[in-house]
């Protein structure tokens, strides 16, 4: 690559490396590459040359962000899952691959209803929607402010007459059953929410993060209520952190649902549970 382009990307990469930054080489790329919108080492001289100074002044503000611990996905609004790019911002957690697992389970087996509980960007919902041609989906959020970015993303992909998104506080508004529900709820306590890293205390909602307890609360709604949406034989897919596995599981035993399997994630740790409705 051209000395021209290496020399602005090498200074923020080292801006970047001195903010904290994990990895500040890639960042500096990946937010020059979504400004001029091709790859930085595909670029020949004549391109290189025709990047405007208002192009460099944009990365430079971006750098600037990152360099507070903005996160990239939140600096160009846009994060990657399941082989689509979602719009997210300050109001929804950016999506995770580790959580691509659920979407994985789920589509192990066929369902027409689903409710995707806490709906956050949509990112869920969408995927679920994309695998299952014949699935309705119902995305359920206490946030209004989420719920107008999973409508940007339900519209995104053209899928608003297979969905409907609500308000609700878990399930205060949901008044079906379905075949299958998933969901990634809050489960950092208050404790482990202060010692973050400044990308997810400082970037992402504290909301969808942590009800400020002991990291269990969220299971213990879900698990009070979640039998009576459940059709016969549907499946409850859940999201946990494989440090509270023991806790969550003694949680669903009070339940009427089978624990039928864990899901571990490329790491090996124990990503989501999976119940089912006897």
């Amino acid at each position: 690559m051209d000395s021209l382009t290496t020399t602005p990307l090498q200074r923020a990469t080292k801006r970047l490396e001195s903010a904290g930054v994990e990895n500040p080489g890639y960042d500096a790329i990946k937010l020059l590459e979504t400004f001029f919108g091709k790859r930085v080492f595909a670029l020949d001289r004549k391109e290189i040359e025709s990047i405007p100074a208002d192009l460099w002044s944009r990365f430079d503000d971006a750098i600037k962000l990152r360099e507070n611990r903005m996160p990239v996905a939140k600096i160009i609004n846009q994060k990657d899952f399941w082989g689509r790019s979602f719009y997210v911002n300050e109001n929804v957690l950016d999506p995770r691959p580790e959580t691509e697992v659920l979407i994985e389970e789920a589509g192990k087996e066929d369902f027409e209803l689903f409710l995707d509980l806490g709906v956050g960007s949509g990112c869920i919902l969408v995927s679920l929607l994309g695998e299952k041609q014949e699935a309705f989906g119902t995305g359920a959020d206490i946030s209004p402010e989420c719920l107008e970015v999973s409508k940007v993303n339900v519209e995104r992909f053209g899928l608003a007459d297979r969905c409907n998104l609500i308000t609700s506080d878990w399930f205060s508004a949901i008044n079906c059953k379905f075949d299958l529900i998933i969901s990634n709820p809050p489960y950092i306590t208050g404790s482990e929410y202060r010692t973050l890293q400044p990308e997810i205390k400082y970037f992402e909602p504290k909301i969808a993060l942590t009800l400020e307890d002991d990291g269990l609360e969220s299971y213990r709604k879900i698990a009070s209520s979640v039998s009576s949406y459940l059709n016969t034989k549907a499946r409850l897919i859940i999201e946990i952190s494989y440090r509270k596995y023991q806790e969550v599981t003694r949680i669903f035993r009070h339940t009427d649902l089978l624990h039928e399997k864990d899901i571990t994630d490329l790491s090996g740790a124990t990503r989501a549970l999976v119940f089912r409705k006897l």
